[in-house]
């Protein structure tokens, strides 16, 4: 059981690690595409260009950003894998299970949370441009 938990542990960082290089590749097609839309709204503006290679350009952008919104989704359900194969999902989400106090009159009592504001796994840089 033991041996199972850490193999978990491992095959979860490695996706991490893999899902926040993933993060960055695609942060920077993203920058390449916005740059490709700037340029192609300065030729169209100087009639260097058709409107085509501007939408083209603008489709390429958009399915970069596409992209790396997906990259942040894996990334952070990876992260919060990380956090159930770890079993520290709900303290690294700052959630707190109280137990009701001992009740003698027979009828139970749900078990309630507690919300605390700490330290909290991070996602990677936000992005700069």
């Amino acid at each position: 059981m033991a041996a199972q938990a850490i193999q978990e542990v491992n095959i979860t960082v490695r996706a991490l690690r893999s899902a926040s290089e993933e993060v960055e590749v695609t942060r920077r097609a993203k920058i390449a595409a916005e740059e490709t839309v700037k340029g192609e709204n300065v030729r169209f503006e100087l009639g260097q260009t058709a409107n085509e290679d501007l939408l083209r350009a603008q489709d390429v952008l958009a399915a970069a950003e596409r992209e790396h919104l997906q990259a942040l989704l894996t990334f952070n359900q990876t992260l919060v894998e990380l956090g159930r194969v770890q079993g520290t999902l709900l303290e690294d989400l700052g959630i707190e299970v109280v137990h009701p106090k001992e009740n003698r009159s027979q009828r139970p009592e749900p078990l309630r949370v507690r919300l605390h504001e700490g330290p909290r796994a991070q996602p990677p840089p936000a992005e700069e441009h």
